[in-house]
């Protein structure tokens, strides 16, 4: 899952540098806060391999802080998502149709991340 997060994350920096480059500022920047959450399951990886490594906490412990950071990683894109939404969009509808899509389909991939994750584990 590592390898997908990664390609996901190089996909969505590339889509918003090409948006950007085109002149559609809004757009590219709109696109960047996608990355938050599976940057977030990278880190949460390594986090616990290196826990696993040293054996700081048990197993089960170290998979609730796998998951605190994917949780913590969709509420930080959430706030950004929302937060940018406001400068970039100025009419109430179009905001909403774009706070509603991109959090609906963060959830889904974070959702996705950990059942994969527990999957593997398990």
């Amino acid at each position: 899952m590592t390898t997908a997060c990664a390609a996901i994350v190089i996909i969505v920096i590339i889509s918003s540098f090409m948006c950007i480059r085109r002149g559609y500022n809004k757009l590219g920047y709109c696109i960047l806060p996608i990355s938050m959450v599976p940057l977030g399951h990278i880190i949460g990886g390594r986090l616990l391999l290196i826990l696993r490594e040293k054996s700081i906490v048990p197993q089960m412990a170290a998979m609730s802080i796998v998951t605190a950071v994917d949780v913590a990683a969709l509420v930080a894109g959430a706030a950004i998502i929302i937060a940018c939404s406001k400068s970039f969009f100025k009419r109430k509808k179009a905001r909403n149709i774009y706070c509603t899509v991109m959090i609906a389909f963060m959830s889904i991939l974070t959702l996705v991340m950990l059942i994969n994750f527990y999957g593997e584990i398990l």
